[in-house]
């Protein structure tokens, strides 16, 4: 009498099935991970074409010399395009043309920080809800604008160098004063005058008479509507801080 052997299955048949499934899991996440990567990848481009598109325009409506630095933070970045709405945009440009046609100011360096900004019309209109930033103009571009020789001191005061009339002669003076800024009209004086001609000092009224003729205020008139609210003596440069509302970039 014969005994019936029972049919074995090839070892580990029963774990292919859970292979093929496994495998095809692993196969749809790297899908998935490749179209989220092309998608990061898109995103990143259309930020840089966006932001070089702005530069251009900023650069046309500013007349610069060369492209501003742009950049648009955030992500994902098409979405905000969608809704012609961005969260944050940083602003960096140099020589940038401020003052008034009679006494034009070149602005050495702005950095702008944008909250806010609405677009419209291919990015030919740009206007921020809030801004702060800060510029900078260099002694030597005051010097020029003034006519005299402008240097800064401690205590956040200035030297300016002139000639100017006292009692009918022409006397080479040294006015140490502090560069106030007046918000309302955007002009930059000089406050609390000091002025020594060799070893005397000249009476008060005299010192105010000479600092009003002879150095007049810097009438600032930033660009797009700018308002500088603080400045500061640097080293190098007038240093302004500027904020903001509603500010219209490009209109």
């Amino acid at each position: 009498m014969r005994t019936q052997r029972t049919r074995r299955s090839p070892a580990g048949a029963e774990e292919r099935p859970r292979r093929s499934s496994g495998r095809r899991s692993v196969a749809t996440l790297v899908v998935v991970a490749f179209v989220l990567a092309l998608l990061g990848v898109g995103d990143r481009l259309a930020v840089r074409q966006v932001e070089d598109r702005v530069g251009q325009v900023l650069r046309t409506q500013l007349d610069l010399a060369e492209d501003p630095s742009v950049r648009i933070e955030g992500i994902p970045f098409l979405t905000q395009v969608a809704v012609n709405r961005f969260d944050h945009v940083r602003l960096s440009g140099r020589g940038i043309p401020a003052g008034t046609a009679e006494r034009p100011l070149l602005v050495d360096r702005m950095d702008l920080d944008l909250r806010g900004v609405r677009t419209a019309d291919r990015f030919r209109r740009i206007t921020g809800e809030r801004l702060t930033g800060s510029a900078g103009v260099t002694w030597a571009e005051v010097t020029q604008q003034l006519g005299a020789t402008v240097t800064p001191q401690a205590g956040g005061r200035v030297q300016v160098d002139i000639t100017a009339d006292l009692y009918g002669q022409q006397v080479p003076f040294v006015i140490s004063a502090r560069p106030v800024l007046d918000i309302a009209t955007q002009r930059v004086h000089l406050s609390e005058p000091q002025v020594i001609v060799g070893s005397y000092r000249i009476p008060d009224d005299v010192v105010q008479r000479i600092a009003q003729e002879s150095v007049p205020p810097v009438d600032l008139s930033l660009p797009m509507e700018l308002t500088a609210s603080d400045l500061r003596v640097g080293r190098t440069h007038l240093e302004l801080d500027l904020s903001g509302a509603d500010v219209r970039l490009v209109d």
